[in-house]
């Protein structure tokens, strides 16, 4: 018989808790990528031979530590830069890491309520599996928080070459087996030959697959400059530095004649369309008589008063607009607005009142470039960016994570930017208003990056890139699929329709 975990109610709460505490610093900027092993293994033992309700607590526990710690940036947002007094701050902070660990609390009931006959096969079926389709609810109920997924911690591990064929939620369901195997040395030390076979194949195939180019860099480089303008969040919105905001953009601008495309950071034009028409034509003319392209983020209003954020192509042979299409809660639009809109300050920032584009668009075009183009928070979302690829050759993520302030949320959202790279096998440009600005090849690594809450201009080289990776033709949704495939075998061998000699 396996052994059991530890039955004590505080031991196993705090356990719980402590181990989903440690798990973000699996993700950027720590890297201890093997904690996001043995996390979900601690959990896998807390969920064995358990009663729903109480998989479903020890989850919770296990979340209140994951999000109270990889998602404390919330609370710089909602306190530092809406200016929401700091106890009603920390009760929607509370709020939503409660709601966050409400997932795992679900997760693990519907573990415990499913998998009630503990084998080794069984848990290496069914673990992994129940993990990433959470994943997958996760990243679509309430809009969406896809964050912390276990695979984002192994972009730049072996594991990570499983991303161009499964995405980030193939690499979440290697993530998970490793964690169950290493788990099974323990609850199965009969069985360590096996499992280190299983840990070995599972390793060495993503080592190999890690070494296939799925794309390749073609044409001639294309120098591209990256204006980090880093305004002070409290200024961007006020009409009276308006004319400060440009002229910190025009003596970066003063830095990019040798770049053939300017990329100004996510709404970093301070005044919106049609507002702005004039001098953006200026600033058309300007980039023409250099022979230069440039896409600049900014608002457009509508005739209603809402906004768009927005993309806009500029220059030589550049073309094309694009509106975002999946806005944060809160941040660009409000929930139930007619209720809670002006109850406190986070209900009402300054960009709240916006509209989303048509979920279709056309790529910008850029000279030889077909621009994909997500902005902030769309990048975070696996299928929405695949679904953004389309023909076009180059990926491009502008932000405004000025939000974060000096939290981890910056290099939490950069990384899951690299792994959109690595799953479409495409160069990623990433400008942002205060960092991290970068330039990511099409196999996920960083070419060129300059530092954080500083104003400069990034300029480095940039290819086109041909050929589509395994995943653009499967989708993210085939590995949600094969996991609910893998569950209903778990479920098969519990109820015993499998032939076979003897239990494993």
């Amino acid at each position: 018989m396996p052994k059991t975990p530890l039955s004590s109610f505080g031991l196993s709460s705090l356990i719980a808790l402590l181990a989903g505490a440690l798990l973000p610093l699996a993700f950027a900027p720590f890297n201890f990528f093997f904690i996001a092993f043995f996390s979900p293994a601690v959990l896998a033992l807390l969920w064995q031979h358990t009663r729903p309700n109480t998989a479903a607590w020890r989850g919770f526990c296990f979340g209140v530590g994951l999000f109270g710690t990889g998602a404390s940036w919330i609370f710089v947002s909602i306190h530092q830069f809406s200016h929401t007094p700091f106890a009603m701050a920390l009760l929607i902070t509370f709020l939503f890491i409660i709601i966050l660990a409400g997932f795992i609390a679900l997760q693990g009931w519907v573990y415990a309520k499913l998998i009630t006959k503990h084998t080794y096969l069984i848990t290496l079926l069914a673990f992994p599996s129940i993990w990433v389709l959470f994943e997958g609810l996760r990243s679509w109920l309430f809009t969406g928080f896809p964050w912390l997924f276990l695979g984002y911690s192994q972009i730049d591990t072996y594991l990570g070459g499983f991303a161009p064929v499964l995405g980030v939620y193939g690499v979440s369901w290697c993530c998970a087996a490793t964690g169950v195997l290493l788990l099974s040395i323990y609850l199965y030390p009969k069985r360590v030959k096996l499992t280190g076979l299983m840990l070995i194949t599972l390793w060495g195939s993503a080592y190999a697959i890690k070494t296939i180019q799925w794309t390749q860099a073609s044409g001639d480089p294309i120098s591209v400059a990256l204006l980090q303008g880093n305004i002070d969040q409290n200024l961007k919105w006020n009409a009276s530095t308006r004319e400060f905001i440009l002229q910190r953009y025009e003596m970066l601008m003063a830095q990019t004649q040798q770049a053939e495309l300017i990329i100004w950071p996510e709404a970093a034009f301070p005044i919106p369309l049609p507002q702005s028409h004039a001098l953006l034509q200026q600033l058309s003319h300007k980039l023409q008589s250099n022979d230069q392209a440039a896409l600049i983020g900014l608002p457009v209003q509508t005739q209603q008063g809402q906004f768009l954020n927005s993309i806009v192509a500029l220059g030589t042979d550049a073309y094309g607009v694009y509106y975002k299409r999946h806005l944060v809660p809160f941040g660009e639009f409000v929930p139930l607005e007619a209720q809670i809109r002006g109850l406190v300050g986070f209900f009402d920032l300054p960009m709240s009142h916006g509209v989303s584009g048509p979920y279709i668009q056309a790529p910008l075009h850029a000279g030889s470039l077909r621009v994909a183009p997500l902005i902030c928070y769309e990048i975070v979302y696996p299928e929405l960016a695949r679904g953004s690829l389309h023909d076009a050759n180059i990926l491009l993520t502008v932000s405004n994570d000025t939000w974060f302030g000096r939290s981890i949320g910056p290099h939490q959202h950069f990384e899951m930017a690299r792994m959109r790279a690595l799953e479409l096998g495409r160069f990623l440009i990433r400008s942002t208003n205060n960092g991290i600005s970068a330039i990511v090849d099409h196999q996920g690594k960083v070419v060129a990056q300059v530092p954080q809450f500083i104003a400069t201009t990034l300029i480095a080289n940039v290819y086109a890139t041909e050929g589509y990776t395994p995943l653009y033709f499967l989708s993210h949704y085939f590995m949600l699929i094969l996991s609910s495939l893998l569950l209903v075998a778990a479920l098969l061998l519990q109820l015993g329709k499998f032939p076979r000699k003897k239990t494993v």
